[in-house]
């Protein structure tokens, strides 16, 4: 599980400076509706979610495998 937390005017300015480590969410979304990877947002988008009850997760990169075929991967 990654780490979550709420996104609140108290930390607002801090999550924006290391926005690129997360992940947005609105508390009342669903599935991928209105969420944003942090290197993804603008200022003008930032405004609107920052006014809204949204959390922030810390960004967790996919699992790679790796795949061998006769000595290459």
């Amino acid at each position: 599980m990654p780490q979550t937390q709420l996104l609140t005017p108290g930390n607002a300015d801090q999550l924006w400076a290391k926005r690129k480590r997360y992940f947005f969410k609105p508390l009342a979304g669903y599935g991928s509706k209105a969420a944003y990877l942090g290197d993804k947002l603008t200022h003008k988008t930032w405004e609107q979610i920052s006014s809204l009850p949204c959390v922030a997760q810390t960004l967790i990169p996919p699992c790679q495998r790796m795949v061998m075929v006769g000595d290459e991967r």
